[in-house]
């Protein structure tokens, strides 16, 4: 309940609806897609393909119910189980989602093109059994434009971690700045699909952090980081509060 108690406040600072539900275990949590057999991943997506039209059968009438607008404002939170939940239901149904934040999620889906139109934060631990596939998921991202914020804490395994709660609280903060945004640029079509929407923001950025060296550049010195490692951090509190997490 304690863990739960921020995500309250921020709903309620924010004058949002706040909707929650359990994870389920439908998929093998050791590997990623990528890692087991063509077959049964098939079988592990069609189950999934259920679950998120069940899910969203249930939230529309929800919605209906109690007037809550619907379509591509939902903020979702995952840690653990429910952020492996919380990334194969956003890659599902991704017109629902404005940002998605998940934390030690340890295997991981295929990302999708359309995951690119929503805002992305993964924090993880660089001793968390699922840490190499976490940096291929984000380098998956990043390749199908995804505007996605990735810190790996040193030393840090599967665990909760109190200063990755408060960056995503960070993360949805910033996130929250750009609703008006996201809906002029859908309304006036001014985007590549293939690029999503948000490049001007994430390929662009003032800041970039080194996903290995856990060091931050400036936008003039990005070219000191590996391409492959290049985390976009899109604002100079994001950026600072990237740098502080141990």
């Amino acid at each position: 309940m304690t863990n739960f108690l921020p995500l309250w406040n921020i709903a309620k600072k924010n004058n949002l609806a706040l909707l929650c539900w359990g994870a389920q275990t439908i998929w093998d949590k050791r590997r990623n897609w990528d890692e087991i057999d063509k077959d049964i991943y098939r079988d592990y997506d069609h189950d999934f393909d259920h679950v998120a039209r069940a899910w969203e059968r249930g939230v529309n009438q929800l919605c209906s119910e109690y007037q809550v607008p619907k379509e591509g404002g939902f903020l979702l939170w995952g840690t653990s189980k429910a952020a492996q939940y919380a990334m194969r239901l956003a890659m599902r149904c991704p017109k629902y989602f404005h940002a998605v934040y998940v934390h030690i999620p340890s295997s991981f889906d295929k990302p999708v093109l359309e995951g690119n139109n929503i805002l992305w934060c993964l924090t993880t631990g660089e001793q968390e059994y699922g840490y190499e596939r976490s940096l291929r998921f984000f380098q998956q991202c990043r390749a199908l434009a995804y505007p996605i914020v990735y810190k790996a804490i040193p030393g840090l395994g599967h665990k909760d971690h109190q200063g990755c709660r408060k960056f995503g609280f960070i993360f949805f903060d910033y996130a929250l700045t750009l609703c008006t945004a996201k809906q002029k640029r859908i309304k006036d079509r001014g985007f590549d699909k293939k690029l999503g929407l948000w490049n001007k923001e994430f390929d662009h950025p003032p800041y970039w952090g080194d996903a290995i060296n856990q060091n931050i550049f400036s936008a003039e010195k990005f070219y000191s980081i590996s391409s492959s490692y290049r985390i976009p951090l899109p604002n100079e509190k994001l950026a600072k509060e990237w740098k502080r997490l141990k």
